[in-house]
C-alpha cells in the first residue's frame, strides 16, 4: 500500500459514516467525469448569504411596513 492509500485509510477511519459516504461519492464523480465534478462546500457562497440577508430585510418590512427603525435604540435578541 503507497504512503498515500495508508494515510487516506487512516484518515477515512477517523471520519463518521455519513462523510466516508459522501467522500466516496464525490471521489466517484471525480473518476467518471473529472472536468465536470460538482465541488460542494458547507460554507455558503457570497449570492446565498445576500438572498438569505434579502429574505430577511422583506420579512422584516413585511412585518413593520412603512416603519423607520433607524431612530430606535437597538434591541438585542429581537426575533
Amino acid at each position: 500500500m503507497t504512503a498515500e492509500l495508508e494515510e487516506l485509510t487512516r484518515v477515512a477511519s477517523e471520519l463518521p459514516p455519513e462523510m466516508v459516504t459522501r467522500v466516496l461519492n464525490y471521489a466517484r464523480k471525480l473518476k467518471l467525469s473529472p472536468s465536470t465534478a460538482d465541488y460542494d462546500t458547507d460554507d455558503p457562497t457570497e449570492e446565498e448569504l445576500r438572498e438569505v440577508s434579502n429574505r430577511d430585510m422583506q420579512r422584516f418590512e413585511d412585518e413593520h411596513p412603512g416603519e423607520d427603525w433607524s431612530q430606535h435604540p437597538y434591541t438585542p435578541g429581537y426575533k
